[in-house]
């Protein structure tokens, strides 16, 4: 193959290639778990390896798995990283914390070592990761062990996954793809690294310049429901690590205008009549540079409140000022992260 073919080459001539993943042609199935609500991945830490679903989480930077030490509730019940097992691990800092946008948190101590994303295709040596021992329940009631943080790095972790990645490819391969299908659909999802997919999208992509250094933040042009424009020029983070999509309480507000029986709840947010798709017939469109892309109506209609079977959860909640695009986003539009040229895709 042509990779094969590459090293021989290079191995002819006596040129060795940096100790670095090649990542061309490395793609990692995703898990899509109980209809939509989540998505996941499977990694491995540590020498031999000791496996993890994780989720992958482009709006955080740091990398953590729940640690053989935890003494949080649930704990058990995951799988548990013990250092103790691993050949290759290092010890780092012993006081590490982080705390989530939902004010969930996880802490414990730091460490270093070797970690595989996939079927250990994609190769970090010495990777900084967190090692839980607490965590809020909403982490350790989740189905996964542990999150990879795919933003860049910021002041609490000096090398991040992404940067790992990234920093040492070429402009025109250091990125990567999210393909996040709905359940219904039966296909497999994807993170391909390196390299597009285009049996993965039907349109060209349109892409859309990073508007924060950090963050997979973009630009919006404006956004459009029915007959309501709202949202020009806003910022917008493509998140991976939320299944919803989160607007200032404006916006917010402007949206569920549009849908008859939508009413907000003092306990519950936004509520919508889970019998909305066949009543409302238009979507809600986001349009980046020029390219309307619509997030369908069906979406943003989730889960039956217990409290009223009629009334269904809205996809579309009140946020502090920020506009986030969660998986509600993700399951319509094919995303590139494009690392190298600090630009995001679309399709």
């Amino acid at each position: 193959n042509t990779l094969a073919s590459r090293q021989r080459a290079l191995a002819r001539y006596n040129v060795h290639p940096p100790n670095r993943p090649y990542i061309s042609r490395v793609s990692i199935d995703v898990v899509n778990y109980r209809h939509d609500r989540e998505y996941y991945n499977t990694i491995s830490i540590g020498t031999p390896p000791q496996n993890f679903k994780v989720m992958l989480d482009t709006g955080s930077s740091d990398a953590w798995v729940i640690g053989q030490q935890c003494i949080s509730p649930n704990c058990k019940s995951h799988a548990t990283f013990d250092p103790a097992q691993s050949a290759t691990f290092q010890a780092g800092s012993p006081n590490w914390r982080m705390e989530y946008g939902d004010h969930s948190f996880v802490g414990g101590f730091m460490g270093r070592d070797t970690m595989n994303l996939g079927d250990s295709s994609l190769t970090i040596t010495n990777q900084t990761v967190g090692l839980a021992t607490y965590l809020s329940s909403q982490l350790s009631d989740d189905i996964v062990d542990g999150i990879i943080g795919l933003a860049s790095k910021n002041r609490t972790n000096s090398d991040s996954v992404i940067d790992a990645l990234m920093s040492q490819r070429s402009p025109q391969d250091a990125l990567f793809a999210v393909y996040f299908p709905r359940h219904s659909l039966a296909t497999q999802g994807e993170v391909t690294f390196g390299t597009i997919k285009r049996s993965h999208y039907r349109d060209s992509l349109v892409y859309a310049p990073l508007s924060h250094p950090r963050w997979w933040q973009f630009q919006l042009d404006q956004a459009t429901f029915g007959s309501a424009y709202f949202g020009q020029g806003a910022h917008c983070i493509v998140d991976t690590g939320t299944n919803i999509l989160m607007l200032p309480a404006e916006a917010a507000n402007i949206l569920h205008q549009q849908v008859p029986g939508a009413i907000n709840s003092d306990s519950l947010g936004w509520l919508v009549p889970c019998n909305t798709p066949q009543r409302v017939f238009h979507g809600l469109d986001f349009v980046i540079q020029g390219r309307s892309l619509r997030v369908s109506i069906g979406d943003i209609v989730m889960e039956p409140t217990l409290e009223d079977p009629q009334l269904c959860y809205s996809g579309v909640v009140s946020g502090s000022g920020k506009w986030i695009l969660g998986t509600t986003f993700l399951k319509n539009v094919f995303v590139v992260f494009d690392y190298g040229q600090k630009r995001l895709g679309f399709a």
